[in-house]
């Protein structure tokens, strides 16, 4: 898959002029994460693919242009930010909504964006057995997920980050309770509750 993906995009690089290329970002991103049948067991019990569990929304994100630092960055970067960064490349504004210019982090700056949030939702008869239905927030360092019909699950990416460890698993201190309530108040933002 890798091979055929990097022939295909040095095809389609191949085919730019230089002035085209001199005046074209190319924008590469990730899915729904890797199949499962290749990273069975990496995630513990938790799937990869199309699910809310960082090996199904921690996906690649490639940026190459005019303007483009080389190097990588920690800033977040969600889907939705695409149509709004996009626009802002073009000279076109778009509309408010919840995407946010990653321009800045193309140039070594950061996106303004202090948290990700996902969701997945769809018709339990049309689910497999690796889909996972709610939503997950996640800051710097923690992963509050809600799967539907569950109690919470709180994951220290920072520490964990194949969530393997559930810090809620064996009750909840103080300090869990507070990362809880600041990551639920956030995602009932995003969500517009």
């Amino acid at each position: 898959m890798l091979e055929a993906l990097d022939t295909e995009i040095g095809r389609l690089l191949g085919a730019l002029s230089p002035e085209e290329r001199d005046n074209t970002v190319v924008i590469f991103i990730g899915d729904n994460g890797s199949p499962n049948q290749v990273t069975h067991g990496f995630y513990g019990d938790h799937s990869a693919k199309g699910t809310i569990y960082e090996g199904g929304t921690h996906v690649p994100l490639v940026v190459a242009g005019p303007g483009v630092e080389t190097g990588r960055t920690g800033a977040f970067v969600e889907t939705v930010d695409l149509f709004t960064t996009i626009a802002g490349m073009t000279g076109a504004k778009a509309p408010a909504g919840d995407g946010r210019d990653f321009a800045p982090a193309l140039t070594g700056g950061d996106t303004g964006r202090d948290y990700i949030y996902v969701e997945h939702f769809g018709d339990a008869k049309d689910a497999k057995p690796s889909d996972v239905f709610g939503w997950a927030l996640r800051d710097a360092n923690y992963k509050l997920v809600q799967e539907d019909g569950t109690a919470p699950e709180l994951y220290d990416l920072s520490m964990d980050p194949r969530e393997l460890v559930d810090l809620l698993a064996d009750g909840i201190s103080e300090d869990e309770a507070a990362i809880v309530t600041r990551l639920e108040m956030r995602s009932a933002a995003a969500r517009g509750n």
